[in-house]
This record gives C-alpha cells, sequence and structure tokens, in this order.
C-alpha cells in the first residue's frame, strides 16, 4: 500500500490534482476491508499535507485504531 500512497502523491502534487479514494463496497453497502484499505492509504499519506474530507478522515481513523490487528479484523469482516 505504501508504495500506491507514494504514487498518487507523486502524480497529484506533478499534475496539481486531487486523489479520490473508492472504497467500492458491495450493492452500494460499505465493506469494511475496502474501508480499513483505503484508510490505510490515507495513513500512509497523513503526513504530507493532505487535507482529508471526513469519509477519508473516517477510514484513516478505523486504520489507525485497528493497529496492528487490522489484518486479523479485516478477516473477520463480512467480505474477507
Amino acid at each position: 500500500m505504501r508504495a500506491v500512497s507514494e504514487l498518487a502523491l507523486k502524480i497529484a502534487n506533478a499534475e496539481g490534482k486531487d486523489i479520490t479514494l473508492v472504497a467500492s463496497g458491495v450493492r452500494g453497502r460499505i465493506s469494511l476491508e475496502d474501508f480499513l484499505c483505503a484508510g490505510k492509504i490515507a495513513e500512509l499519506m497523513y503526513d504530507s499535507n493532505v487535507k482529508f474530507s471526513d469519509s477519508a478522515f473516517a477510514a484513516f481513523l478505523a486504520s489507525k485504531g485497528a493497529g496492528e490487528s487490522i489484518e486479523e479484523i479485516v478477516q473477520k469482516s463480512y467480505h474477507a
């Protein structure tokens, strides 16, 4: 995920563009593993003066809260 966040930041900065993280979910409903993955990518971008929407910040906080247990939490999710 680090490579994804670094490349996205590099491209966005070079082109003066924003970044949109899309946690796809299933049939219009949240998917925990997608949400946490987006949060982890946001977490890796946090120290780069990136401004988050409330949704991105919520995913970031969930990822931070999961901490080292993120893989175990994802494996227990409904869609995993």
